[in-house]
């Protein structure tokens, strides 16, 4: 696995989640500002992941510390 590709995909998720964090703090509606927390969740997940996969692939095996 390429581990700077795994760093830049993490790099980039931290700015999408900055982004739809404004996102939310700007929003009126409440539909919208939901449906953006919704987002924000799933980046999340999405950051987490690709922490474990960085230390998958640093340490070679599929432990977690």
């Amino acid at each position: 696995m390429d581990k700077k590709r795994l760093i830049k995909a993490k790099a980039l998720s931290k700015e999408l989640a900055d982004e739809v964090n404004h996102l939310v703090s700007s929003s009126s509606d409440y539909d919208l500002e939901r449906l953006l927390k919704k987002i924000e969740a799933e980046i999340m997940d999405v950051q987490h992941n690709l922490k474990l996969a960085l230390r998958i692939s640093e340490d070679g095996k599929g432990e977690e510390k």
